[in-house]
């Protein structure tokens, strides 16, 4: 009884020091993320988004899903470089698959929109 009680209490005390752990992104989970449109192709878009564990830009690539959603354009060729871009994403294996891309600014447009205002917490 005191084995499985110890137990329970070392899974509990680990989940709750390590909410890393527990909170990871799993392959086929839908993610976020948002930023400046650096090279656009049929295939495959990069972004550059703000790293905030490095304090600095980053270039991520997402390949794009056959099926991928796209709003307020027609196709990927109506992204431009230095547009801002929204996607969500599933993690398969270590690629980053674009499901649903989203122009919020075409690049020259000024606006005062960011993407976190319209998520709710």
């Amino acid at each position: 009884m005191k084995k499985r009680l110890f137990l329970i209490l070392s899974i509990t005390l680990l989940t709750c020091l390590f909410p890393a752990l527990s909170h990871a992104q799993e392959e086929g989970e839908m993610d976020y993320s948002w930023g400046m449109a650096v090279k656009v192709s049929a295939k495959e878009i990069t972004l550059m988004e703000y790293d905030y564990e490095t304090d600095q830009d980053i270039n991520v690539v997402y390949r794009i899903d056959p099926d991928v959603e796209l709003y307020n354009i027609e196709s990927m060729e109506d992204i431009a470089e230095g547009d801002t871009i929204e996607i969500d994403y599933v993690l398969d294996d270590k690629d980053k698959i674009a499901k649903v891309i989203t122009l919020v600014v075409a690049a020259g447009e000024e606006t005062d929109y960011l993407p976190e205002e319209d998520m709710e917490y």
